[in-house]
């Protein structure tokens, strides 16, 4: 398994929980789902990525509606994402 740094691309492959119970900010314009991607914009502690018990904050890469918050910011567990790119290197789609 692949390790996940802040500002890689990832893809949400599992929902633990229901959508809701990942949304990490109230002012968002949706939720969360399976195939969706998103970029990490912090580690929760212990701040480790080969922590299991580590969190990902992700912002969806969804473009918003001119005006709007971002789609959606989430929490998710290691086992909820798959790695897609990280900046300054190749795709791997």
């Amino acid at each position: 398994m692949k390790r996940l740094l802040e500002f890689d691309t990832v893809r949400i492959i599992a929902l633990h929980g229901s959508p809701e119970s990942h949304v990490w900010m109230s002012h968002v314009e949706g939720l969360p789902k399976i195939g969706d991607e998103g970029t990490i914009l912090h580690l929760s502690p212990p701040d480790d990525p080969d922590d299991p018990s580590t969190l990902y904050i992700v912002e969806s890469n969804e473009e918003p509606h001119e005006g709007t918050r971002p789609l959606w910011i989430a929490e998710f567990s290691r086992d909820e994402l798959e790695f897609v790119s990280r900046p300054g290197q190749e795709v791997n789609r």
